[in-house]
This record gives structure tokens, C-alpha cells and sequence, in this order.
């Protein structure tokens, strides 16, 4: 079984930014001192709030509390925008087939959103994950395929040319897609065990900032376990896409097509959502940009030789 052991490192050096979220925090930290201290920069005992905290507090987009049987998401001035996209997500998803019952539908307030409280997924229910995911796919694979081009938004990478994508590569992979086709379901966006909590025993899906209602599960199924190679190993998801893992070629054979090319599709609709977040695309960290752009170079190259 795919190691999901959760560790405190996930959450400063795995997903890449230069933020750190409290909603992930939250789920692996248990309480304040323990955050806190996973900043060894910082001197509790001299001072346990200090310009430096503070400002990576409010640097966050959102960190999360829990109040009896709910739980709030509260949003910083910098993640107002994502709220709204949050919340739009969550209900178009429960409008689908595909997705409404794993949904849980959330209450908006002005600072925040609400939602009825889950658990994190323990240990001994991720056979039940894993099985849920392959499910999911199973029912994916009923749907009719269609031009894996409309599961990303090209303008997005468009957008980062001006801060250092290479939009050369961006193409070239795009073009070497044209030939592709996917079931498309909708996607999540970032389906991975840190976004599933259980309600009653049973698996609920949350943070849908980036829903794609054009997109497929296949990507959401690359996704999940390519977040799970990233953390166990402390690198980015850029490095882990770049390896050749069973379940690529598990999925390749389910899909009629190369890994290489699911490497590809994921990888434009990984970086085209990961933009979709920032109202401001210049706050994207200058060394997530030569991340993309080594993964594309990999993957075009890849493509070139082998398919």
C-alpha cells in the first residue's frame, strides 16, 4: 500500500510555496506551541509572537479552527479571492453526478466559511481511501472521452510567460497532446488524503478552490498519488511526476495511452491551477517557475523520444 504517514515536514517543504498554510498545520500540528516550534527560526522562550511569526501568519491564505460540531475555514485578506473560488467550486461540484456525494456543503460568512466538523483520515481507513479513489476511477472510465486540451486552461500559462515560464516548452507540450482523450468527469483540482476527512465513517471531500468542471478524474487520480510520492520523499510534485511509478503505467494501460503522456496532461493542468489561485501572478515564487519549467523540459523531451 501507497505510505501516507503523515509528518510534520509535509508542511513546510512539500507543496512548494513559500506560504505556509495553517489549514495543513492544523491537521498535523496539535497544538500552538507545537506549530510554533516547527519554525526553528523563532525563540520561544524570548518571544513567542514575533514579527517574523506574525507575518508568515498573515502571509497565509486561510487557516482553519474548530467550534463544537463545525469547522471554520477563515480567510486573510490575502485569501479573500480564493474564498469566493472556494465556495463556487463546492456548490457547482454538488451540482454533479460525478461528485455530490462526497461533498460537503459549507456556509459562508463574510471572514469565513463553515462546514459540519469531520476527523482526518487515520491509518487503519486508507485501504478504504485507496479503494475509494479506484472506484472513483472505475466510474470515471464510464464517461465519454473527449479532448484532453479542455481539462486545463492554456490562458493561465499564458499568464506566466511575463514572470519566467517558459511558454515554448508549455507549447510544445500542448501540441504533442492534440492526439489525446480523457473521460471527462470534472476534477477536483487537488485531490489528496489531506482533503479528505470522514463524517460518520464515511469519506468526505474538501477545498474545492480548484474545481474544474471541464477536467477528469484521471488527473485527480495521478494527482493523489503523486502528492503521496512528494511527501513521503520531501520533494516537489515537479520531481515526482518526472519518475516512472506503477500506478502511471497501471493507468496508462487503463486509459490506451503512454505514461509520458499522462505525465504531460497532468503536469499543464497541475501549473494552470496552481495559477488559477493567485489574483496576482507575480506572487508566484520565482523558483516554483524554474520548477515548471525543468518538469516541462522532462516531459517534452520524454514524449519526443518515446512516443
Amino acid at each position: 500500500m501507497t505510505n501516507f504517514n503523515k509528518q510534520n515536514e509535509e508542511v513546510k517543504d512539500s507543496l512548494d510555496w513559500e506560504f505556509y498554510s495553517l489549514s495543513y498545520i492544523q491537521r498535523t500540528c496539535r497544538n500552538w506551541y507545537e506549530f510554533m516550534t516547527s519554525f526553528p527560526e523563532l525563540n520561544l522562550r524570548r518571544m513567542p509572537f514575533t514579527l517574523n511569526s506574525i507575518s508568515r501568519i498573515l502571509r497565509c491564505y486561510s487557516y482553519i479552527f474548530h467550534w463544537r460540531d463545525t469547522t471554520y475555514k477563515l480567510f486573510t485578506p490575502l485569501g479573500g479571492a480564493i474564498k469566493s473560488v472556494e465556495l463556487i467550486g463546492n456548490q457547482r461540484a454538488q451540482q454533479t453526478s460525478f461528485w455530490s456525494d462526497k461533498v460537503i456543503q459549507v456556509r459562508s460568512y463574510p471572514l469565513s466559511l463553515a462546514m459540519i466538523k469531520g476527523i482526518p483520515v487515520p491509518e487503519y481507513k486508507l485501504k478504504q481511501v485507496e479503494q475509494f479513489v479506484a472506484n472513483k476511477l472505475e466510474g470515471a472510465l464510464k464517461y465519454q472521452q473527449q479532448q484532453a486540451h479542455i481539462t486545463y486552461n492554456y490562458r493561465e500559462l499564458q499568464k506566466l510567460e511575463r514572470h519566467g515560464l517558459d511558454l515554448r516548452l508549455a507549447e510544445e507540450c500542448h501540441e504533442l497532446l492534440r492526439s489525446l482523450k480523457l473521460p471527462i468527469t470534472s476534477a477536483h483540482g487537488d485531490l489528496h488524503i489531506e482533503n479528505m476527512i470522514l463524517v460518520d465513517q464515511e469519506i468526505r471531500i474538501i477545498d474545492w478552490s480548484m474545481y474544474n468542471p471541464n477536467g477528469s478524474f484521471v488527473t485527480d487520480y495521478i494527482h493523489f498519488y503523486n502528492f503521496a510520492e512528494a511527501v513521503r520523499n520531501n520533494e516537489s510534485w515537479t520531481v515526482s511526476i518526472q519518475k516512472d511509478q506503477d500506478f502511471l503505467r497501471f493507468l496508462a494501460q487503463r486509459v490506451d495511452t503512454e505514461p509520458v503522456l499522462l505525465k504531460a496532461i497532468y503536469t499543464l493542468n497541475r501549473i494552470a491551477a496552481e495559477a488559477s489561485q493567485f489574483t496576482n501572478t507575480s506572487l508566484l515564487p520565482v523558483n516554483q517557475i524554474d520548477k515548471y519549467n525543468s518538469v516541462l523540459n522532462h516531459i517534452v523531451t520524454s514524449i519526443k523520444q518515446n512516443v
